[in-house]
């Protein structure tokens, strides 16, 4: 196989320093002579595509043996020999990409030979451009790649059949013994983990899935069962563990003991991927990424249990936007929702990592504060949130001015059920909302609303 690059490099730097010297009648015999013995397309072009020197072999392919092709274009080479009129099309389209490009192009084309067989060329077109920028010349060297092509898809079609088994299968084989040493491993642990050869299976299983398989296995042996599954992580060469499913097969001796396993795994990172997805879907708000309601009546039951048995205050704050409908109605919901977004984020400025932030709804939120001594400690949060949440919001180079209403409720004074400190904290909030809002209230065992700001 010849270096295409390298004779074209030669070729475009004769032709070049030929010119120069003025000698460029006796470099294009000494270049005919070798080119007719390059069992390749070799093709020179001036400029404007007009043809300036090729070999015997493009004159036969094209089949213009004998004729007087110097100085003709391609378009005038088709009228000569029109049965390959689509091929001269061809050449005029891919030699304008080169000169367009300005570098070197390549290209396959077919072309119909003498002998009826449709035969595929691999094309290299290199423009050369003179010192002014102008196009000079262009350098065609096309190799037949036929049986290459017929290679590759016979190779495909080979590897499509045992693809088709491969696809069928698990990703990782191997046989390990009850301690985790590999007695064997296929080739694809090198390619889903970046492991190959033998080594102990157990040592590069996560340390939260270890000792739940350890004890599969055991049971396996224990109770003579001969398969098992598991989901476990295996951790890849480059430190990050991927999500696999196991099938655990026993192998017996032929004494009928049980030591080897067969450890068929498959690549389950996408499914964890969407069952997490669809997990943080089912419990927090897509437009703001707070916990969500359903979330809140799950999870805050086990936060009241603990302040009970702790004898510790929990603060229950009601939250939303004075005027939001107002605010959408004005400035359309895109404005509304960003203001939302920035309304979470500056809320969890003044909160701890304990506390909690749970969209209920619209531009309502709960703010859940365990862990407290007083109900001033909560009402120093509350009146700070309220104080925060009058700064303006800047939304699209506006900016916007809101405030907000909060109403508290605290556990167990004013309530020992999520569902009572809800609504308790509700009619604080409602109270706040009518008192002229932008305040902070809270419940009043008395059925009076005490205000705090």
């Amino acid at each position: 196989m010849h270096n295409t690059n390298f004779f074209t490099e030669s070729f475009s730097q004769n032709i070049i320093g030929d010119e120069q010297s003025g000698d460029i009648q006796a470099s294009e015999q000494q270049m005919r002579i070798l080119i007719d013995l390059i069992p390749e397309l070799i093709l020179l072009k001036d400029g404007i595509g007009r043809w300036i020197l090729t070999n015997q072999l493009v004159l036969d392919l094209y089949g213009l043996g004998g004729r007087d092709y110097i100085g003709k274009t391609d378009m005038e080479l088709a009228d000569m020999s029109p049965q390959h009129k689509e091929s001269f099309d061809y050449n005029v389209e891919t030699d304008e990409l080169a000169w367009e490009r300005r570098t070197e192009l390549k290209i396959e084309k077919n072309i119909l030979g003498q002998d009826g067989v449709m035969k595929v060329w691999e094309v290299i077109k290199t423009p050369i451009f003179d010192k002014n920028g102008r196009r000079h010349r262009m350098v065609i060297v096309s190799r037949d790649v036929t049986e290459r092509k017929k290679a590759e898809k016979a190779l495909q079609l080979s590897e499509k059949k045992y693809r088709l088994i491969a696809d069928h299968m698990n990703d990782l084989i191997a046989m390990i013994d009850k301690d985790g040493n590999m007695r064997y491993g296929s080739p694809s642990l090198e390619r889903g983990l970046g492991r190959c050869g033998t080594f102990n299976i157990f040592k590069i299983v996560h340390a939260e899935d270890l000792p739940s398989v350890l004890k599969t296995l055991k049971r396996m042996i224990s109770e003579q069962k001969n398969e098992a599954k598991a989901e476990l992580r295996f951790r890849h060469m480059d430190g990050r563990y991927i999500w696999f499913e196991i099938s655990f097969s026993c192998v017996q001796e032929v004494d009928g003991v049980m030591n080897h396993f067969i450890m068929a795994a498959r690549d389950i990172s996408e499914r964890k991927c969407y069952e997490h997805h669809l997990e943080f879907l089912a419990y927090h708000d897509p437009l703001t990424g707070t916990h969500n309601r359903r979330w809140f009546m799950e999870k805050i039951p086990h936060e009241i249990t603990v302040a009970k048995r702790n004898k510790t205050q929990m603060a229950f704050m009601y939250l939303d936007v004075d005027n939001f409908k107002q605010i959408n109605d004005s400035w359309g919901h895109e404005v509304g929702d960003e203001i939302l977004i920035q309304l979470i984020e500056r809320i969890k400025t003044a909160l701890r990592a304990v506390d909690t932030i749970t969209r209920m709804g619209g531009d309502e939120f709960v703010i859940v504060i365990p862990d407290l001594k007083s109900q001033e400690e909560a009402f120093t949060v509350a009146n700070q949130l309220c104080t925060l949440l009058q700064q303006p919001w800047l939304v699209k180079d506006q900016e916007i001015l809101t405030t907000s209403s909060i109403g508290v409720a605290m556990y167990p004074n004013h309530g020992k059920t999520l569902q009572l400190l809800l609504k308790h904290a509700d009619q604080a909030l409602y109270r706040a909302k009518t008192k002229g809002r932008n305040q902070v209230h809270f419940f009043n065992n008395n059925l009076n609303i005490e205000t705090c700001y």
